[in-house]
């Protein structure tokens, strides 16, 4: 399962790196995930054993503006686990100097019926929806184990929902931010715009046409 990468001839190293086959790092449920755990050791390297854990899950993160608007909430709600797989990708043993690549794959499973669900990934204001993979080579007493993690992407289905195509025009009154009192000081201006689609992939581009009809 190993594959030898180049020899190492400069200064000391010792790290653990995860690479995944896909570049975006992309994935719908059902879809297998595969990549190599690198590790790059300039001199022999023994350790108790190279595990993975795969997870997903929402939580609620509060941010220094949010602290009190949400703190009794976030004090009772705990993290949702949405999906996890443990193993080992290798025993106990030893690494020789070099880079050495070891593949790995676990397939996304959707949950059965009746379980909470796969979310697609999110990154909220107060809310976020992650997939991460993490290694961990154990080592000795008194030595440091070393560590590495990297997000993944899930990407659900499209539903059947049509698309809706939305208009919109942009005018001093329909500004939000600015005082009545302000208005007078604001150059006339008009902007009409459509955008092509309400209902919006993650992988699809997000597109529409803008038109400044007036401007002073």
């Amino acid at each position: 399962p190993l594959r030898p990468g180049r020899q190492q001839t400069h200064k000391m190293t010792k790290e653990i790196e995860i690479k995944l086959r896909k570049a975006d790092r992309t994935y719908r449920p059902g879809d297998t995930i595969s990549g190599y755990v690198v590790v790059n050791t300039s001199s022999s390297l023994r350790h108790q054993g190279v595990n993975l854990v795969a997870e997903g899950g929402v939580k609620l993160d509060l941010g220094a503006k949010s602290v009190g608007l949400f703190e009794a909430f976030y004090n009772n709600v705990k993290p949702l686990q949405l999906f996890h797989v443990e193993f080992e990708v290798v025993p106990p043993g030893k690494f020789e100097a070099g880079t050495w690549e070891v593949p790995f794959e676990f397939e996304l499973q959707a949950p059965p019926a009746g379980k909470q669900e796969l979310f697609e990934t999110y990154h909220g204001v107060f809310v976020n929806v992650r997939y991460v993979i993490s290694v961990e080579m154990v080592r000795g007493f008194m030595q440091r184990n070393l560590k590495r993690s990297t997000e993944f992407v899930v990407h659900l289905k499209s539903n059947t929902q049509e698309a809706e195509t939305k208009t919109f025009n942009i005018v001093p009154n329909s500004l939000k931010n600015v005082k009545k009192s302000s208005l007078d000081r604001i150059p006339r201006f008009s902007i009409d715009g459509t955008i092509d689609t309400t209902n919006c992939e993650i992988t699809t581009p997000f597109t529409g046409s803008i038109m400044v009809s007036v401007s002073e």
